[in-house]
C-alpha cells in the first residue's frame, strides 16, 4: 500500500503536467504550474527526472520573469542554479535577484530583502520592506512591521498599529504571533 505522500506527489505532478501544454494559460496558471514542477522536484529522488522537473520550470518561469512579471522574477530566485558560483558570489548572486524582483512588486522578495536587511546600518530599509509586504498581506512580514512598530525598530513607535499587526498575523495563522 503506497503511503499518502508517494500518492500525493505524482498527483501534484500530474496536475502540472496536464496543463502545460493548454496555450491558453494565464499567467497565474502558469506560475502555479511552475511552483508545482518545483515542488514535485524538492520530492523527487531521481536525479534525472529532478532535472526535468526543473528545465520545466524554468521553460515557464524565464520568458515571464523577462517580460519583469513580479511574481515571475521571485520564483526565478527559487530555481537551483546551473552555475558553480562559491558561497559569496552565490549570496551575491541571489541578493541582486531577490532585489529585482522586490523592485518589480514581489511581496514575497520584499519580505525576503527584508530578512536579508535586518540589521544596522540598513533596518530602516528593512523596516519599510517589511511595512510594504505586511500592508500586501504577508502573515509573516506583518507579525516582523508589528514588533518594528513595537519597538520602534526602523520605524517610529507605534504600540497600537504594532499590535493590530500583530493580531492580524496571527488571524492568518502566522504561528509566530500566535504564541
Amino acid at each position: 500500500v503506497p503511503s499518502l505522500a508517494l500518492a500525493w506527489r505524482p498527483a501534484r505532478l500530474n496536475m502540472a503536467l496536464a496543463v502545460m501544454d493548454r496555450p491558453d494559460r494565464s499567467v497565474e496558471e502558469q506560475i502555479k504550474e511552475a511552483e508545482l514542477l518545483l515542488e514535485a522536484a524538492a520530492h523527487c529522488a531521481d536525479e534525472l527526472r529532478y532535472e526535468q522537473l526543473v528545465s520545466w520550470a524554468r521553460s515557464i518561469v524565464d520568458p515571464l520573469a523577462a517580460s519583469g512579471h513580479a511574481p515571475a522574477l521571485w520564483l526565478q530566485c527559487t530555481i537551483p542554479s546551473t552555475e558553480r558560483l562559491s558561497p559569496e558570489d552565490f549570496d551575491r548572486a541571489f541578493l541582486a535577484q531577490v532585489e529585482v524582483a522586490a523592485a518589480a512588486g514581489s511581496i514575497q522578495a520584499k519580505f525576503r530583502l527584508a530578512c536579508e536587511l535586518d540589521e544596522e546600518p540598513t533596518r530602516n530599509d528593512s523596516a519599510r520592506l517589511f511595512k510594504e509586504a505586511a500592508e500586501a498581506g504577508h502573515p509573516y512580514a506583518m507579525w516582523c512591521h508589528g514588533l518594528n512598530l513595537l519597538g520602534g525598530t526602523g520605524i517610529a513607535r507605534d504600540e497600537t498599529a504594532g499590535l493590530r499587526f500583530i493580531r492580524l498575523a496571527a488571524e492568518a495563522k502566522f504561528e509566530g504571533a500566535i504564541y
